[in-house]
Protein backbone atom coordinates (compact mmCIF):
# COMPACT_ATOMS: atom_id res chain seq x y z
CA UNK A 1 0.00 0.00 0.00
CA UNK A 2 1.50 3.16 -1.01
CA UNK A 3 0.37 6.48 0.65
CA UNK A 4 -2.36 7.72 2.98
CA UNK A 5 -5.74 7.66 2.12
CA UNK A 6 -7.81 10.76 2.20
CA UNK A 7 -11.48 10.86 3.29
CA UNK A 8 -14.08 13.37 1.72
CA UNK A 9 -16.77 14.13 4.48
CA UNK A 10 -20.03 15.22 2.20
CA UNK A 11 -20.01 18.82 2.65
CA UNK A 12 -16.72 20.49 3.30
CA UNK A 13 -14.90 22.08 1.29
CA UNK A 14 -11.76 21.03 0.45
CA UNK A 15 -8.74 23.38 2.14
CA UNK A 16 -5.60 23.53 1.06
CA UNK A 17 -2.34 22.53 3.10
CA UNK A 18 -1.39 25.78 3.47
CA UNK A 19 -4.75 27.01 4.77
CA UNK A 20 -5.13 24.44 7.42
CA UNK A 21 -1.54 25.13 8.34
CA UNK A 22 -2.28 29.03 8.76
CA UNK A 23 -5.87 27.98 10.82
CA UNK A 24 -3.64 26.02 12.87
CA UNK A 25 -1.71 28.69 14.05
CA UNK A 26 -4.74 31.24 14.33
CA UNK A 27 -5.36 31.27 18.43
CA UNK A 28 -4.72 33.72 21.88
CA UNK A 29 -1.59 33.98 22.93
CA UNK A 30 -0.98 32.27 25.80
CA UNK A 31 1.62 34.57 28.37
CA UNK A 32 2.88 33.26 31.23
CA UNK A 33 1.22 34.69 34.74
CA UNK A 34 3.16 37.65 36.40
CA UNK A 35 5.21 36.74 39.24
CA UNK A 36 5.20 40.21 41.02
CA UNK A 37 4.55 43.84 40.57
CA UNK A 38 7.80 46.06 40.30
CA UNK A 39 8.11 49.67 40.41
CA UNK A 40 11.25 51.71 38.44
CA UNK A 41 12.01 55.37 39.89
CA UNK A 42 14.51 56.62 37.68
CA UNK A 43 13.84 60.40 36.13
CA UNK A 44 15.45 58.83 32.80
CA UNK A 45 12.31 57.81 30.69
CA UNK A 46 14.67 55.69 28.76
CA UNK A 47 15.56 53.56 31.51
CA UNK A 48 12.07 52.92 32.87
CA UNK A 49 11.06 51.91 29.57
CA UNK A 50 13.93 49.70 28.93
CA UNK A 51 13.41 48.16 32.55
CA UNK A 52 9.59 48.04 31.62
CA UNK A 53 10.46 45.71 28.65
CA UNK A 54 13.04 43.70 29.76
CA UNK A 55 10.97 42.63 33.10
CA UNK A 56 7.49 43.21 31.82
CA UNK A 57 7.17 39.84 29.98
CA UNK A 58 7.45 38.07 33.56
CA UNK A 59 6.21 40.96 36.25
CA UNK A 60 3.76 43.50 36.45
CA UNK A 61 6.12 46.84 36.43
CA UNK A 62 4.79 50.32 36.94
CA UNK A 63 7.43 53.61 35.72
CA UNK A 64 7.51 56.76 37.05
CA UNK A 65 10.36 59.40 36.67
CA UNK A 66 10.41 61.00 40.35
CA UNK A 67 10.13 60.46 44.08
CA UNK A 68 6.90 62.38 44.35
CA UNK A 69 5.27 60.31 41.72
CA UNK A 70 6.63 57.50 43.66
CA UNK A 71 5.33 58.70 47.27
CA UNK A 72 1.88 59.71 45.79
CA UNK A 73 1.62 55.40 45.14
CA UNK A 74 3.46 54.45 48.15
CA UNK A 75 0.74 57.21 49.92
CA UNK A 76 -1.82 55.55 48.06
CA UNK A 77 -1.71 52.10 49.71
CA UNK A 78 -0.07 50.47 46.20
CA UNK A 79 1.76 47.46 46.28
CA UNK A 80 5.03 46.34 45.16
CA UNK A 81 7.48 43.17 45.84
CA UNK A 82 10.56 45.50 44.27
CA UNK A 83 11.11 48.92 43.86
CA UNK A 84 13.99 49.54 41.42
CA UNK A 85 15.24 53.27 43.06
CA UNK A 86 17.72 55.43 40.51
CA UNK A 87 19.95 57.13 43.49
CA UNK A 88 20.51 60.21 40.97
CA UNK A 89 17.69 62.17 40.28
CA UNK A 90 16.73 65.91 40.89
CA UNK A 91 14.48 67.06 43.41
CA UNK A 92 14.35 63.73 45.36
CA UNK A 93 17.25 61.32 45.15
CA UNK A 94 16.95 57.68 45.98
CA UNK A 95 18.29 58.02 49.57
CA UNK A 96 15.20 60.79 50.35
CA UNK A 97 12.86 58.56 48.20
CA UNK A 98 13.94 55.95 50.79
CA UNK A 99 13.49 57.92 53.97
CA UNK A 100 10.22 59.10 53.21
CA UNK A 101 8.60 55.95 51.79
CA UNK A 102 9.53 54.18 55.38
CA UNK A 103 8.05 56.67 57.06
CA UNK A 104 4.96 55.91 56.18
CA UNK A 105 5.53 52.18 55.05
CA UNK A 106 7.96 50.63 56.86
CA UNK A 107 7.27 47.18 55.69
CA UNK A 108 8.73 48.13 52.09
CA UNK A 109 12.56 48.58 53.72
CA UNK A 110 13.48 45.47 51.89
CA UNK A 111 12.26 45.88 49.04
CA UNK A 112 14.45 48.35 47.51
CA UNK A 113 16.59 48.11 45.41
CA UNK A 114 18.71 51.25 44.56
CA UNK A 115 20.53 51.62 41.02
CA UNK A 116 23.54 53.76 40.69
CA UNK A 117 25.58 55.27 37.81
CA UNK A 118 28.46 53.78 40.34
CA UNK A 119 30.11 57.16 40.92
CA UNK A 120 28.96 58.00 44.67
CA UNK A 121 29.22 61.36 46.83
CA UNK A 122 30.53 60.64 50.54
CA UNK A 123 27.10 61.01 51.81
CA UNK A 124 25.78 58.33 49.63
CA UNK A 125 28.92 55.86 50.42
CA UNK A 126 27.91 56.46 53.55
CA UNK A 127 24.14 55.26 52.69
CA UNK A 128 25.44 52.13 51.52
CA UNK A 129 27.80 51.27 54.17
CA UNK A 130 25.51 51.96 57.25
CA UNK A 131 23.19 49.10 56.51
CA UNK A 132 23.44 46.21 54.21
CA UNK A 133 21.34 47.90 51.00
CA UNK A 134 21.15 46.36 47.44
CA UNK A 135 22.28 48.07 44.81
CA UNK A 136 22.96 47.54 41.09
CA UNK A 137 25.89 49.34 38.83
CA UNK A 138 24.16 51.07 35.53
CA UNK A 139 24.42 49.70 33.00
CA UNK A 140 23.49 46.30 34.15
CA UNK A 141 23.37 43.01 32.91
CA UNK A 142 19.68 41.29 31.99
CA UNK A 143 20.12 38.19 34.08
CA UNK A 144 21.87 39.53 36.58
CA UNK A 145 18.45 42.21 37.05
CA UNK A 146 15.97 39.43 36.92
CA UNK A 147 17.89 37.61 38.98
CA UNK A 148 18.25 40.32 41.58
CA UNK A 149 14.24 40.95 40.95
CA UNK A 150 13.61 37.15 41.63
CA UNK A 151 15.15 36.93 44.71
CA UNK A 152 13.02 39.76 45.98
CA UNK A 153 10.32 38.39 45.14
CA UNK A 154 10.63 35.41 46.51
CA UNK A 155 11.51 37.04 50.02
CA UNK A 156 8.03 38.83 50.03
CA UNK A 157 5.94 35.98 49.06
Amino acid sequence: MSGAKHIKIPGEAEKSSAESAGRLRVGPTVKPARSGRVLVIDDEVAVGRTIQRLLGDRHDVVVVTSGAQAMELFLAGSEFDVVLCDMSMPEMNGMDVHQRALACRPELADRFVFMTGGSYSPRTREFFDSEARTRIDKPFDLETLRSLVRQRIARVH
